[in-house]
């Protein structure tokens, strides 16, 4: 991801979260499972952000060779 959201962080959080409960899901019997469940619950949020953050670098940079003002 790209630096400019605070989401990144907060998303660290949340996958930290979501993987401390699918492993403790008795639920699930292997890792395997547990991994491809954790996959599925934060691929699309995970995405979003990248999505998001690559708009807002498009926004905030100039693009290469150009100078400021120009």
């Amino acid at each position: 991801m790209m630096p400019h959201h605070g989401q990144v962080t907060i998303s660290l959080f949340e996958n930290a979260v979501a993987l401390a409960y699918v492993i403790n899901n008795d639920a699930l019997l292997s890792v395997q499972a547990q991994l491809h469940t954790f996959e599925r619950e934060r691929k699309a949020p995970a995405e979003h952000i990248q999505k998001s953050s690559r708009s807002a670098n498009d926004c905030l940079h100039l693009p290469e060779g150009r100078a400021h003002g120009t």
